[in-house]
């Protein structure tokens, strides 16, 4: 829609980069309030934050490239322009939480200590990433016939056609997912609430790309990153379930022996 914000002389502002840096504002901002009675523990967080947001970005780049190799491959020399747009949200996911797992392993910290406030920061950013791909064009929706989910929209390319509306999907469910999640916050363990919240994102993602018309690798007739968000999704689930349970559990454990003191 909006690729290009406006230019200071021979410097164009792209919205995709103005976008993503509100967004990591947005999000160290909400971690930093649901923090702000720890400022020893917030510290710590956002030093975790800080090693992993590298690795975020680089496995986004990888994951996006991977999945549009047919025109990188043909320029190879833009593979390097993060700025213009074009960060996989799986890549970033993946590597962003392995970097601050692999952090809290190296410092002996707990990963569940801060999960919750991570899930949190991670919907943050989709919300943003989502309004992003909204006004560069990208992750645009598949041509289709009139009807509630179509308008008259563009693609990466800027032309126009009746295409569903795929970035306003996720930008409205990820902005669903995100107050689901600020509820749930301190009502359920925080490992929990990161589980249960990757699960959401999963399935509204897995949703929208039901409607996506954007280039992707496929397997077969089906888009890897569809594929790539139903096993975020049953791994997700499967580890809510998990957690969920083992900490019910040790909570009776703990009330038991209590009790019996």
């Amino acid at each position: 829609m909006y690729p290009i914000l406006t230019r200071f002389g021979p410097f164009l502002i792209y919205s995709y980069e103005v976008i993503l840096a509100l967004g990591i504002a947005a999000s160290v901002g909400l971690a930093s309030w649901l923090m702000k009675e720890d400022k020893e523990r917030r510290s710590r967080f956002f030093d975790a934050c800080l090693f992993a947001a590298l690795f975020a970005i680089l496995g986004g780049r990888f994951g996006f490239v991977i999945s549009h190799w047919s025109y990188y491959s043909e320029v190879p020399s833009d593979i390097w322009l993060v700025w213009r747009g074009g960060l996989s949200y799986h890549g970033v996911l993946l590597g962003g939480v392995l970097a601050f797992w692999l952090w809290t392993r190296w410092r002996k910290e707990s990963f569940a200590e801060f999960a919750g406030v991570l899930a949190l920061m991670i919907t943050m950013l989709s919300v943003f990433g989502w309004l992003a791909c909204l006004l560069e064009g990208s992750a645009y929706g598949e041509v289709a016939s009139a009807g509630l989910l179509v308008g008259d929209l563009p693609d990466s390319f800027g032309v126009y056609s009746l295409r569903y509306g795929s970035q306003m999907m996720g930008l409205a469910l990820s902005g669903i997912v995100l107050t689901l999640s600020l509820l749930l916050y301190k009502r359920i363990q925080p490992l929990s609430l990161f589980w249960l919240t990757m699960s959401m994102l999963a399935a509204s993602r897995l949703f929208v790309t039901l409607f996506r018309g954007d280039e992707a690798v496929q397997v077969g007739s089906v888009r890897v990153d569809t594929i790539a968000d139903v096993i975020f999704l049953l791994v997700s689930i499967a580890a809510f379930i998990y957690t969920f349970f083992t900490e019910r559990t040790l909570r009776t454990n703990e009330k038991t022996t209590q009790t019996i003191g």
